[in-house]
């Protein structure tokens, strides 16, 4: 497993944000770095499926969707 793969300020700074914007009431002012690094496993999975998936063409890794 990678560490780091995240910006965890900005990913914190993300969540508190779009709290604020669409969760009108809860007043959250934390994110735990258990949520974090679940973000990170996340992110890790989504690029180990992106690379398995990917053609074995050229020496580029394109755009995934």
């Amino acid at each position: 497993m990678s560490e780091n793969l995240l910006n965890k300020t900005a990913v914190r700074t993300f969540i508190l944000q779009r709290v604020k914007d669409t969760r009108p009431g809860w007043n959250c002012t934390q994110v735990s770095p258990a949520a974090i690094r679940k973000l990170e496993v996340i992110v890790e999975a989504m690029v180990d499926r992106a690379v398995h998936s990917h053609p074995s063409l050229g020496k580029t890794f394109t755009e995934v969707i």
